[in-house]
């Protein structure tokens, strides 16, 4: 089982999704972790009754084709996801998924 750290925000204008890989400095990658990415996802429902929660495990199921639920951080906009398989695996999947970044 593999899991993640995303950033949610709901009740946005657009949906969209954002992977930032760093890339620095022994320092810098020892901070927050080596080829750890920064995901931030932003989407339209609202956070109520669980209506946001829900849109995001049904787009992260739907692009990477795993089972993805909430490890932690139901009720905050710092979620850590939980997934059947690898970190590198989930990532690559989800990057496929998305479109290229302008």
């Amino acid at each position: 089982m593999g899991h993640l750290t995303l950033r949610v925000f709901p009740a946005s204008k657009q949906e969209k999704i954002e992977i930032h890989t760093y890339e620095g400095t022994d320092s810098q990658r020892s901070q927050i972790g080596a080829n750890e990415a920064d995901i931030t996802v932003r989407l339209r429902e609202k956070a109520h009754q669980n209506k946001a929660n829900a849109a995001l495990l049904k787009t992260l199921k739907k692009l990477t084709r795993m089972k993805v639920h909430i490890k932690a951080g139901a009720s905050s906009r710092l979620k850590v996801i939980e997934f059947d398989g690898e970190k590198e695996d989930f990532l690559k999947k989800l990057k496929s998924a998305l479109p290229p970044n302008k």
